[in-house]
């Protein structure tokens, strides 16, 4: 009778442990804003830091609190994720949450879960970092929807990837406002390695642009690629135009900047950026 018992009890953890973990939110009517756990909160579609429309892939804009999602259901990942990060914001107090969800905003193609990740050899890489989030609860249990994890290696995910996360909220304590947009590069033609029952998309690499406001009001951009690999990588060795980076990927960032402002695309000025 007792074995019978504990039998059950350990049936019930296991169905327990592998409960998907939803986390319930809600689109408005108003395609302009965006209701989550009862708070409506109004989409930053008309930010800087938004690139302009995909055409060539699939694309589903998911709007939160602290950033906007380019979703693809085709391949379970992002096609990029955009975010203003403030000094405010960077110095938020929310303790970090280690759990993940899957997003209920997402209506087209698939809807990844948290555990699809636990027997591959690749960690939850974050887009927007939880600790950009930190200012806000709503935006720190946000920061862990799927939606906004790509797959990374160990490496890239505690290497390169975490440093530029680093170097961004130490910039940010200097210039006020950077925008920021980042994302898988997905090459097309290329098949690439899956994982979880929803094959989500491994991608070979990873990019991050940067944007932000000199004291004279002068456009300063910043551009990165990364690769998903097991390497060792200084965010020095892999600093690219923003212009590169559209050329390869086919996104068009800050689609809002006066064509003068986008000649900074086209440059690196590495000098502008404290401490590179």
């Amino acid at each position: 009778m007792m074995k019978n018992i504990a039998l059950f009890g350990l049936l019930c953890l296991l169905m327990i442990s592998c409960k998907p973990h939803t986390f319930e939110g809600k689109r408005s009517e108003n395609k302009d804003t965006v209701k989550i756990q009862g708070v409506t909160y109004v989409s930053n579609h008309q930010s800087l830091e938004i690139p302009e429309a995909i055409k060539d892939r699939a694309e589903e804009i998911l709007f939160h609190e602290g950033f906007t999602i380019s979703y693809n259901g085709d391949y379970g990942i992002p096609n990029w994720v955009a975010w203003e990060l403030t000094d405010e914001r960077a110095n938020g107090k929310v303790k970090k949450s280690s759990r993940f969800y899957a997003d209920s905003l997402i209506q087209k193609g698939k809807r990844v879960d948290w555990f699809e990740y636990r027997d591959s050899p690749y960690e939850r890489g974050h887009m927007c970092p939880a600790a950009d989030c930190k200012y806000s609860y709503n935006a720190m249990i946000q920061s862990n929807l799927m939606s906004n994890i790509c797959p990374q290696t160990h490496e890239l995910n505690n290497g390169g990837w975490r440093i530029l996360e680093e170097k961004c909220r130490n910039w940010v304590q200097r210039y006020k406002r950077m925008y920021i947009v980042c994302g898988p590069i997905i090459d097309k033609g290329v098949k690439y390695e899956t994982i979880g029952k929803s094959e989500i998309v491994v991608p070979d690499q990873y990019f991050k642009v940067i944007l932000r406001f000199s004291e004279k009001n002068e456009v300063e951009t910043l551009g990165f690629i990364f690769n998903n690999d097991h390497s060792s990588q200084r965010i020095s060795d892999h600093i690219v135009t923003v212009d590169s980076i559209e050329k390869r990927t086919g996104f068009n960032f800050y689609p809002r900047l006066t064509s003068e402002q986008e000649q900074s695309e086209a440059i690196v000025n590495v000098s502008a950026w404290h401490r590179l």
